[in-house]
């Protein structure tokens, strides 16, 4: 046994680069014209010396390994996997002998560039995860987006096996094409190997890469390359609802900057891969990636492969947590996403009618904004009465709302063209399903809707409907103040709310007010039950409060003290509505006005703010309170920076920008402390004290930082 161990060493010695090996070492240069029969003359112990002793240099370790790995180990086992620094003993790795993932893997590279050994396998067990988290993520509504893409070639492998394009999917592929943004990334991301950045950059910053990979997917244009840093370019253009993201940013500020804008756009069931998750190397990363997630109820599961898997949750499934403090109790969603699927939804059953066009847009006018006078022209057009009307007369069956005011929300959405659409009270989704059908019979628009008494019916309903409309839906059990904070906070606005919620004057007046807030200038609030007191008078007491704001009727205008509660009150006719309509333009007067905070990119200061004047005649002071506010990744750290002044503004039949910068800007220590792991917002509140004889100031839209 001896003697045959003996032979098995030097044989290993001698596939290990023997040949090199022989030259410097003498145990083994003894037998250079020797025969192979005399290896047995060198003891077992010399052997393993001399592989011991150069297996301190990286190079012949490697090839000493691969060598054992190919002899000694995998004659002894059904499978072995050696690829990407990852090895398996015994398992199938069936992937290996798909015909199409082997097709597949031809088109690309398997050498990351940063391996010593022979890694016969390649990353294609990486590409394997991408592959079933691409499948996997065809069941959840949403496209699919990639951050750090380099050439291409794991996006590539994913649209070579999944059918995105029958699958009515679009694959946003986005990456500077030219190595690291300085503004995000630096030599201490790696602080184990921090030349490691010099010549990762060195190998990203290629000038032909962008032309590459737009060539590489020029016929599969369901695939867009865009060009920008991340995570700024994700601001300026990103789908709305996302089923599979693959984040490989290498460095950490630009990987959570993408996950701070995108992980709320994906939908419930969607799949996220972070490629350098469980690399050594990118530690910080990781520490990253994990504080990012602990805040948001999330926790990553580190893969062999080096990659960072996470599904995320349905919201109307346990805890989850909305953000730095704020955890939802069981059954009790937080976010605004599409609805995902369950097994079982037999309680909430509904009789669902095919999805087919109703009306043709050339059958209805097209205007918006919305005036009284298109609203009238709806009213009375054949396709109004002949065909909307009867469709919705019995239809949805599960919906409270009088049938008339059906048909009115799907003409109004039709004529309008709303991109974004907001409901209070869902209940059993008919008067969402009215709303879904008229967006997606317009090719455009979402609708967020919210109730916080249907965790279960909600979803339990909205997942019988077909996936097209399902994909147009955002569902959340929450109570109407988180709701519309939430959705406020975007830099969207609305073009139709629905209020239809608690009818107690208090929560009908909050309602209404809340939304007001997120209006895009010329959209129109919707106030349910008229014929309520709480609705009515909170519509009542609102116009008072905000003359620039007009009712599309004359409900409010029509009211006789002599007779409060005489009926029918209502803005449309033979509907429970009343119809409000936001100023064309945000207009500042004697009362403080303020939009509330918005998120912004986190920067050490801020210098400023900039409004901008539609075309006017007006001349005052506009006082200002300018709030910058930074909270730590923990947020045990928050800070909050305030600026006062006043700005003089003459403007006579004339239009005007005006960018103001501070004296001094405020500087954030927060910033300081925890970039990149900390989140800041903005928020400017004003007080227009107009001269003698002067009107009030108007924007053109709400201000924003500089």
């Amino acid at each position: 046994m001896l003697v045959r161990a003996k032979h098995a060493v030097l044989s290993l010695a001698r596939r290990a680069g023997y040949e090199i090996l022989k030259q410097s070492d003498p145990r083994l240069s003894a037998i250079r014209s020797q025969a192979p029969a005399c290896a047995a003359e060198i003891t077992l112990d010399a052997a393993l010396d001399a592989l011991r002793d150069h297996a301190g240099n990286e190079r012949f370790a490697a090839r000493i390994l691969d060598t054992v790995l190919r002899l000694a180990v995998e004659p002894h086992h059904n499978s072995l996997f050696w690829g990407d620094r990852l090895l398996t003993l015994d398992k199938s790795a069936a992937f290996r002998s798909d015909p199409r993932f082997a097709a597949a893997m031809k088109g690309v590279s398997s050498d990351t560039g940063a391996t010593q050994y022979a890694s016969p396998d390649g990353i294609s067990w990486r590409l394997n995860t991408l592959v079933w988290a691409a499948r996997t993520a065809l069941h959840t509504p949403g496209d699919f987006v990639e951050c750090g893409v380099y050439k291409g070639d794991m996006s590539w492998v994913v649209t070579e096996l999944v059918d995105l394009a029958d699958a009515g999917r679009t694959f946003y592929l986005y990456d500077t094409y030219e190595g690291f943004s300085p503004q995000y990334s630096s030599e201490d991301d790696f602080p184990l190997a921090p030349q490691f950045f010099h010549i990762a950059h060195r190998g990203y910053n290629s000038p032909e890469l962008y032309d590459s990979v737009r060539n590489r997917f020029s016929e599969k244009p369901y695939v867009k390359v865009i060009k920008g840093v991340v995570p700024d370019i994700l601001r300026e253009i990103a789908p709305d609802r996302i089923s599979f993201l693959h984040i490989d940013m290498n460095s950490p500020a630009p990987e959570v900057g993408a996950l701070e804008l995108l992980f709320e756009r994906v939908s419930p069931g969607g799949v996220v891969i972070l490629d350098d998750y469980g690399w050594f190397l990118h530690t910080k990363q990781k520490d990253a990636d994990d504080r990012f997630m602990s805040d948001h109820g999330h926790e990553i599961l580190e893969l062999p492969t080096g990659q960072g898997l996470l599904i995320k949750h349905d919201p109307c499934l346990g805890r989850e947590t909305l953000g730095p403090g704020r955890i939802v109790a069981e059954q009790t969603p937080s976010d605004t996403r599409p609805v995902s699927a369950a097994p079982d939804d037999q309680q909430w059953k509904i009789v669902l009618r095919p999805l087919d066009p109703l009306v043709d847009e050339s059958q209805l006018e097209v205007q918006a904004p919305v005036t009284m006078e298109s609203i009238q022209r709806l009213l009375s057009s054949a396709a109004y009465n002949d065909i909307i009307r009867p469709y919705f007369s019995d239809y949805p069956a599960m919906s409270l709302m009088y049938h008339n005011c059906r048909a009115f929300i799907y003409g109004l959405v039709r004529m309008c063209k709303p991109e974004r659409v907001a409901e209070i009270g869902t209940y059993f989704a008919g008067t969402t399903e009215v709303f879904a059908r008229a967006l997606w019979e317009n090719g455009r628009g979402v609708v967020y809707t919210t109730d916080p008494f249907g965790a279960e019916r909600g979803p339990a309903v909205i997942r019988q409907w077909p996936a097209a409309l399902q994909e147009i839906v955002r569902f959340s059990a929450d109570d109407s103040m988180w709701f519309l904070n939430r959705v406020g906070r975007s830099d969207e606005l609305f073009d139709i709310i629905l209020v239809d919620g608690n009818h107690e004057y208090e929560s009908a007046s909050f309602d209404l007010s809340a939304a007001a807030k997120i209006m895009r200038p010329g959209g129109v609030i919707i106030m349910d039950n008229a014929e309520q007191t709480g609705p009515f008078e909170a519509s009542r007491q609102f116009l008072a409060e905000n003359p620039e704001w007009r009712e599309l009727g004359t409900c409010i205008a029509d009211f006789d003290p002599s007779n409060p509660f005489a009926l029918p009150r209502s803005s449309i006719p033979e509907t429970s509505f009343i119809v409000l309509q936001a100023p064309f333009a945000f207009t500042i007067g004697s009362k403080l006005r303020a939009w509330g905070d918005k998120a912004v990119p986190s920067a050490p200061q801020s210098p400023g703010f900039i409004l901008k004047l539609p075309l006017q005649r007006c001349s005052g002071r506009l006082h200002f309170q300018a709030i910058y506010r930074g909270f730590s990744g923990d947020v045990r750290t928050a800070e909050e920076l305030k600026k006062h002044g006043s700005i003089m503004i003459a403007l006579n039949n004339e239009e005007r920008t005006i960018e103001y910068q501070f004296d001094e800007p405020m500087i954030s220590e927060v910033f300081a402390k925890s970039y990149p792991h900390c989140h800041h917002t903005f928020e400017v509140e004003l007080f227009w004290q107009a001269d003698t004889g002067s009107g009030p100031l108007t924007l053109a839209g709400i201000p924003r930082p500089k």
